[in-house]
């Protein structure tokens, strides 16, 4: 199992909390293979059984979470401006000015606007927007982003999977990714064991 591959492959995965879908998936396809059984749940669980156990035997149990932090979308503005909600704990510090994906009917990009210095007060400069002060600039009118932007949709912050020195890597949730593809790399030293 190439370690790297597969958590590129789970960190590049949407999965905004309440909307995991497509990372359970991906984890899905990969626990098919060294379990006995692997499906997903009404909630997106993803269950693998590598062994049914006997009566009065022991069982282990392996966890991980597979969601990560987001935004969700609360609101079109008169202007076509999103207004978004937490989804996990964002740093609102690290969102201004970052490019988006919106998640709605279709993938929709976004840039999290900011208030230019020239209108920014004293008091307002070096702090971050409360979330719901947060707008996201999707280019669309209201009309226009309404038919493609569901009250709901998911947001995460368009950030790539990227090798740092020696065998490092940053990459959006990964530290919830992480713990799968452990899972996943301990399931395949124990096969058949």
């Amino acid at each position: 199992m190439d370690m790297l591959k597969l958590t590129r492959e789970l960190c590049g995965a949407m999965g905004v909390s309440g909307s995991e879908e497509e990372a359970s998936k991906a984890a899905l396809e990969h626990l098919r293979g060294l379990t006995e059984q692997a499906y997903l749940d009404d909630f997106h669980n993803v269950i693998g059984i590598v062994r049914r156990p006997r009566e009065g035997e022991k069982t282990v149990l392996l966890d991980a979470h597979i969601d990560q932090i987001g935004m969700i979308v609360t609101y079109i503005d008169d202007e076509g401006f999103l207004r978004v909600a937490n989804c996990g704990g964002v740093d609102r510090h690290l969102v201004l000015a970052q490019q988006v994906t919106v998640f709605g009917v279709k993938p929709v990009t976004g840039i999290v606007a900011t208030k230019p210095p020239h209108l920014t007060t004293a008091e307002e400069v070096g702090k971050a927007p409360e979330i719901d002060g947060i707008l996201i600039d999707v280019g669309m009118t209201k009309e226009e982003a309404q038919k493609l932007i569901l009250l709901g949709s998911r947001v995460v912050i368009d950030s790539q999977f990227h090798g740092l020195m020696g065998q490092k890597i940053a990459s959006r949730a990964l530290d919830d990714r992480i713990g799968v593809a452990a899972i996943l790399r301990a399931l395949e030293l124990v096969r058949g064991k």
